[in-house]
């Protein structure tokens, strides 16, 4: 019987003095991307350059992980090679290990949906052509750019997710934008020189942006012993009947209400806080980066 004390005391003793067990490494998680990914505009908390915000989708799908670091990278005007030149690196560092998540919001910017001038001047007589060499350019580089992020990340890192987003159409079916083009001639509402209807320029060019980043995570195609790479591809159909408002963005439905759009009737937004930001009628508002967390959430491994 004292044996049987002496050895539960000793085993109690030792209890007591080892070190506590080490915490589980927490789970990090990195966004990388455009002004969509980073919220811009879609309230005053976006105050930086990059134009990152608390409201943005990847700031809420990081409050549904648990024991999780957080780091955005995701920069308002990004293209896919600033996004390779100042994104990825830093990325794959703050990840350290070959575990870890990462959602990616890539290519408006190298079509250049934000710069109207580009598309009214693909709108009018004759242009049309140019622009779609310079479409197809810039699909190529979303594609191959892409490609090469997803393998620098993704390649021996068989515990990695990444997650990348493909793009809406935020344009309204009668959008300003048509409104201004036909001011100059462009007749949108028919076809013109073997221009389709200048809505059906925009839808296309959205589909060919979509096509560059489904085909770079096809090109990826990882073993098992690289990451996961999963495209989120239900946005477009998703945002369809969300698109910009009337009246301040088009005369076409969606409402203020139906919208998932910026829109000037939405007075939490900082769109209309010059310098910064201006009109809009693009980004994701509140409702909408809502609905693309819960899309990234969807897709997710195990969901």
């Amino acid at each position: 019987m004292r044996t049987i004390f002496c050895i539960a005391t000793l085993l109690f003793v030792l209890t007591a003095l080892a070190p506590p067990a080490a915490a589980a490494a927490p789970y990090v998680y990195v966004a990388l991307g455009d002004s969509v990914a980073s919220g811009h505009g879609v309230d005053t908390s976006a105050t930086d350059d990059c134009r990152r915000s608390t409201a943005a989708y990847p700031d809420l799908v990081y409050a549904t992980l648990s024991n999780s670091d957080f780091h955005d990278l995701a920069c308002s005007g990004t293209t896919t090679a600033l996004m390779l030149s100042r994104q990825v690196g830093h990325a794959d560092r703050m990840l350290g290990g070959d575990s870890g998540l990462v959602t990616i919001t890539i290519g408006a910017n190298d079509f250049e949906f934000a710069k109207a001038m580009t598309y009214v001047r693909a709108f009018l007589p004759g242009l049309y052509g140019e622009f779609r060499r310079f479409r197809d350019r810039a699909a190529e580089r979303v594609r191959t750019n892409l490609a090469t992020a997803l393998e620098r990340l993704g390649a021996g890192k068989p515990q990695r997710t990444i997650m990348v987003t493909t793009y809406f159409n935020p344009f309204n079916a009668k959008s300003v934008l048509y409104e201004t083009a036909n001011w100059l001639g462009a007749q949108c509402d028919w076809t013109q020189y073997g221009r389709p209807p200048c809505h059906q320029v925009m839808a296309e060019s959205v589909e060919a942006l979509n096509a560059a980043i489904l085909g770079a995570v096809a090109d990826y195609a990882g073993t098992g012993a690289d990451a996961r790479v999963i495209a989120v591809d239900e946005v477009a159909a998703a945002f369809d009947e969300r698109r910009a408002p009337k009246p301040y963005c088009g005369t076409a439905d969606p409402t203020f209400e139906e919208s998932w759009i910026q829109a000037r009737q939405d007075g939490r937004l900082n769109v209309f806080d010059p310098p910064r930001n201006g009109d809009d009628c693009f980004h994701p508002n509140a409702r909408g980066q809502e609905e693309l967390a819960g899309m990234v959430l969807r897709a997710m491994p195990g969901s």
